[in-house]
């Protein structure tokens, strides 16, 4: 298991607004999301840490998963837990689940792996799971 660190603000506060512009100058993002609750979101911003965490990709059929772990009183921490076996040279993936609103632009998705949806974090839906 490992965490994802970082720098940590309020979704939509002022520091989280500046990350975002700063990203959009930049070629990569490492904000990550978390939240259990609406309007509780907290942003982790990793892009001005050292930890190798912030490297891991996504994947459509990744070998671990985010989970979200209360790390003190009031603060909350991102862990990535493997869930399956993981090769000495595999590459270590997450699914990104990202969540689109109408308009957004969404990144193509470069996994390459058997299930791949094409775009990052959007799951392919099969006949099965639909009904």
């Amino acid at each position: 298991m490992v965490e994802y660190k970082g720098d940590s603000a309020w979704k939509n506060s002022k520091l989280h607004k500046n990350w975002i512009k700063e990203d959009k100058t930049k070629k990569d993002t490492y904000l990550f999301r978390i939240g259990r609750y609406p309007n509780t979101d907290i942003i982790i911003n990793a892009r001005n840490t050292k930890h190798k965490a912030r490297f891991v990709n996504h994947s459509c059929n990744p070998n671990m998963e985010a989970i979200q772990i209360e790390t003190g009183l009031e603060s909350e921490g991102i862990f990535y837990k493997a869930i399956k076996k993981i090769g000495k040279d595999e590459e270590l993936t997450i699914d990104y689940k990202f969540t689109f609103k109408r308009g957004d632009k969404q990144e193509k998705c470069l996994c390459k792996s058997e299930n791949c949806s094409g775009i990052l974090g959007i799951k392919k839906l099969n006949y099965k799971e639909i009904m």
